[in-house]
C-alpha cells in the first residue's frame, strides 16, 4: 500500500487502471447478460407480389423463411 500512496502520479495512475479495468468487466458482463433479439419472421401476399420482413432472424431464420413462402408459391400452383 505504500507505493501506491507514494506519490499524487502513482496513486492517480493506480486509480485510472482500477476504473478502466472495472469498466472493461463491466462491459464483458452486461454483454454476456444481454438477450437476443427476439425473431420474428411476418409474410403476406398482394396479388402476385409477396412481402416478407425479417427481425431479429439469424440466416437459417431466412432460408426457412423463403423455403416455406416458395412451397407456398408451389401448391398455389399446383391447385
Amino acid at each position: 500500500m505504500a507505493v501506491i500512496f507514494s506519490s499524487f502520479w502513482t496513486w492517480a495512475g493506480t486509480v485510472i487502471l482500477i476504473l478502466a479495468v472495472g469498466g472493461v468487466l463491466q462491459n464483458i458482463v452486461a454483454a454476456a447478460a444481454k438477450k437476443p433479439p427476439k425473431r420474428k419472421i411476418t409474410g403476406w401476399a398482394i396479388g402476385e407480389r409477396r412481402h416478407i420482413e425479417i427481425e431479429g432472424a439469424t440466416e437459417v431464420d431466412v432460408l426457412s423463411a423463403l423455403n416455406t413462402w416458395k412451397e407456398g408459391k408451389e401448391k398455389e400452383a399446383g391447385r
